[in-house]
């Protein structure tokens, strides 16, 4: 047997059968090829081969029945034989009996032997019936008031397990119901091409262990590197607590990704060696169209891992989110006033007032860039939706092989697009849309990386590294106890505050060389981000600087909120930071903003100066060189249990 009987000479890419027909005293009606029969209340054309008896096609077909419609006749019994086509007319062996299950049957003692998980103690028989009006009948009356008909019809065929090519007898499974209201009923009829996948379970297994060793040894690398940079070797409340957190958010994040990644590789395997192969390898597992009632099937695994890898990551964008929310974020502006003025009232020369909307237009600049993606999630649904609904790639999904799609007509009707989402393949749909969904992504990544960013535009963070260093606006948040990022944006012009002119002629210069460079340390030229690890002592400075500038104490203070950090971050007077939430500068707790917490956010801005320059000898900072690959890599931090000076690390991909 194959997909393709054409590209596989010798092979056969159909099964055929007899159906045999007898009363129920014997006497035999007749025997014909079967065609529709088993679907005995769908009105179809018994002259046509229906698709399923193409190799490999599964079809599942739901329908209403009025069984009064029914012709009335005496019982009939039937028996089923499948026409082995490697042997000629009237050779021993042509015609295979079909053995039949009955879900209804009942042992002596009245057990479901049929219906257990245990295969050796099934009942088979040979004769079965699809529905028994006659039986009924009460003695005297002429009409039956219960009625027994075959409500489940499942025909299984499986491909044996030393030579795909080659298929057992099929087995066909019946289960029958009682009713005594025969105008409306449902029936299933259901065919199944399958095969044991034992063996491609156990590797499913092998790589969920394997994928999750990993991820459960980089579970443990990352929260010992969050206890490396944020408890030290000192003593923390409630230390035992942060642990655990810290564990179950890194867990969350890595489960999703682990999970999809072997879901994706063994759908897209069953994907390949199924759809797109014409030459039989693997069959597709069967799918149990009745979970709940029925017990779990060989997809139970996957059916589990799609809703717990989507509510994991769910849960590990709400704390990527949380955490962007409340980093520690100060604007330091490095603009210093252009001339002296004369204050009328004191008399007195003072500094020209220097403009905040330059820390305005970063702030906003750095609001936007905290929804920037790589990818567009509007383009990815609308393509995705066209390509599966426009294109009718959704079908790809249909446990049919590509060699036998040319005999399944599919209509585009609303009825027929939900009778065919109904007979998709879980694995193969998820395989069709993750691959799509992975094709779509990694091209508009692939245009940004290889055109847009290389011919029409700058990525959006160097966007605004420029933005801020124009502006002489550097960027210093901590987004953890000890740990944060500076962006060094103090440009060599000597003003950033000026005409049009001005700033072409600076960038002029800057292009042309004239000018020093925009680095912090002359080390690395062209670096301007860095990771940044520092002290205890230069932790609980900040922090008082902080907590004053925001009205409350370091406590209430911990962990910050972004957002009103950010309404805080300019001043009129100078770079410090300044509430401008409502127009009427009401705070984040609705008290006016004071001239002391002006004065505060201009000491923290000194006092972030004076370190970035390394000129507070209270709190030194050097330039970290002992990162090697391996470290890079695991993401290992430095010791800093006893250090005391700050360390800055070079680089921009933690950042970005």
């Amino acid at each position: 047997m194959s997909f393709d009987a054409e590209a596989n000479d010798g092979s056969n890419d159909n099964v055929q059968f007899v159906l045999v027909s007898y009363f129920m005293n014997g006497t035999l009606i007749g025997f014909r090829y079967l065609a529709n029969e088993l679907e005995y209340c769908h009105r179809r054309d018994q002259s046509v081969s229906p698709t399923w008896m193409r190799f490999g096609v599964n079809m599942v077909s739901k329908y209403s029945c009025n069984l009064d419609i029914l012709p009335s006749m005496p019982l009939v019994l039937h028996e089923l034989f499948l026409i082995d086509q490697s042997k000629s007319d009237g050779e021993d062996g042509r015609y295979v009996p079909i053995p039949v299950k009955v879900l209804n049957y009942r042992d002596s003692s009245g057990v479901f032997v049929n219906q257990d998980s245990d295969t050796a103690n099934d009942f088979l028989t040979h004769r079965f019936f699809l529905y028994d009006a006659q039986t009924g009948i009460p003695v005297g009356e002429t009409s039956a008031t219960v009625v027994r008909y075959a409500k489940t019809i499942s025909l299984t065929v499986n491909t044996q397990s030393s030579d795909p090519h080659f298929i057992y007898a099929p087995l066909l499974t019946i289960r029958y119901i009682d009713t005594q209201r025969p105008n409306s009923v449902s029936l299933l009829f259901h065919v199944t091409y399958t095969c044991n996948s034992d063996s491609l379970w156990s590797a499913a297994k092998v790589l969920l262990t394997v994928g999750y060793i990993v991820a459960g040894c980089r579970i443990l690398l990352q929260t010992y590197n969050w206890y490396k940079r944020n408890i030290r070797n000192e003593v923390v409340e409630n230390v035992l607590w942060q642990v655990i957190s810290t564990f179950t958010v890194y867990s969350s994040s890595l489960f999703a990704p682990v999970s999809f990644t072997i879901m994706c590789i063994m759908c897209g395997y069953l994907f390949m060696v199924f759809r797109m192969h014409t030459n039989t390898i693997l069959m597709l597992p069967e799918v149990n169209i009745d979970p709940l009632a029925n017990g779990v099937d060989e997809y139970y695994t996957f059916r589990m891992l799609v809703p717990i890898s989507f509510f994991c990551q769910l849960a590990s964008v709400v704390c990527r989110i949380y955490r962007q929310a409340w980093l520690q974020l100060f604007f330091i502006d490095w603009e210093k006033p252009r001339a002296t003025i004369m204050d009328i009232d004191s008399a007195k020369p003072t500094h020209a007032p220097i403009s905040v909307w330059r820390m305005i237009l970063v702030v906003n600049e750095w609001n936007k860039l905290q929804t920037a993606r790589k990818t567009s999630l509007q383009f990815t649904l609308i393509t995705m939706l066209f390509l599966l609904y426009g294109f009718n790639l959704r079908l790809l999904a249909l446990p049919v092989p590509r060699g036998q799609m040319q005999y399944v007509s599919i209509s585009t009707t609303a009825v027929s697009i939900d009778a065919v989402d109904q007979q998709l393949n879980p694995c193969l749909r998820f395989a069709n849309v993750a691959i799509w969904w992975l094709i779509i992504c990694a091209g508009q990544r692939l245009w940004k990386w290889l055109i847009y960013e290389r011919y029409i535009d700058e990525p959006r963070e160097q966007l605004f590294i420029d933005l801020c260093t124009i502006s002489k606006v550097s960027c210093f948040f901590l987004d953890e106890m000890y740990h944060g990022f500076y962006l060094h944006c103090r440009s060599p012009h000597p003003f950033a505050d000026g005409s049009m002119r001005e700033l072409v002629d600076q960038l002029k210069q800057e292009e042309a060389g004239l000018t020093s460079g925009r680095c912090l340390d002359s080390t690395f030229p062209e670096c301007q981000t860095f990771e940044v690890f520092v002290t205890r002592k230069w932790r609980r400075k900040f922090s008082t600087l902080y907590s004053a500038v925001r009205g409350n104490t370091f406590e209430d203070n911990h962990g910050g909120n972004g957002e009103g950090l950010i309404q805080r971050s300019f001043s009129p007077k100078g770079s410090s930071t300044l509430p401008l939430k409502n127009t009427d500068l009401r705070g984040q707790n609705g008290k006016l903003t004071t001239e002391s917490m002006v004065r505060n956010a201009e000491l923290l801005r000194d006092f972030l100066r004076s370190f970035v320059e390394n000129q507070n000898d209270r709190f030194r900072w050097r330039i970290y060189r002992a990162h090697t690959c391996l470290t890079r890599f695991l993401d290992i931090p430095p010791d800093m249990s006893f250090s005391k000076q700050s360390l800055f690390l070079p680089g921009i991909d933690s950042f970005v």
